[in-house]
């Protein structure tokens, strides 16, 4: 049996939820979602054929890495996805989001009225 992705933010398990296709791991205590290497871009892909996701710039400031719900290792870095805060895996290149950035992202990707921005909103109700 495989063990439990804990949060990077909060340490507590998490739980996995059903996206159409695709499994990704919710944390029921702080709401950050944990997607692997290609299920965030897999899911908007689905709903949006043809749309575009980049996962911002690497902030190099001296915030240190946490450790990894998948790799279990300290190489979650800092990024920034315009106004949004989250963390990548420098080894799986997997991301954990944090609740509270879903609905900077959204706005970065065009605007609640843009069709990739309505896509994740529906997806995790930001």
């Amino acid at each position: 049996m495989a063990r439990a992705l804990l949060c990077p933010y909060c340490a507590h398990e998490m739980e996995a939820m059903q996206m159409g296709t695709v499994q990704i791991d919710v944390c029921i205590a702080c709401g950050t979602r944990w997607f692997d290497r290609t299920e965030f871009a897999s899911i908007v892909s689905q709903r949006a054929p043809g749309a575009v996701i980049g996962w911002g710039e690497r902030q190099n400031d001296d915030e240190v890495s946490a450790i990894c719900p998948r790799c279990r290792t300290d190489t979650l870095a800092p990024y920034k996805y315009g106004p949004a805060n989250f963390r990548r895996c420098s080894t799986c290149r997997g991301v954990a989001v944090p609740s509270q950035d879903l609905d900077l992202i959204i706005k970065s990707l065009g605007g609640p009225g843009g069709k990739v921005a309505e896509i994740v909103k529906e997806l995790f109700g930001a």
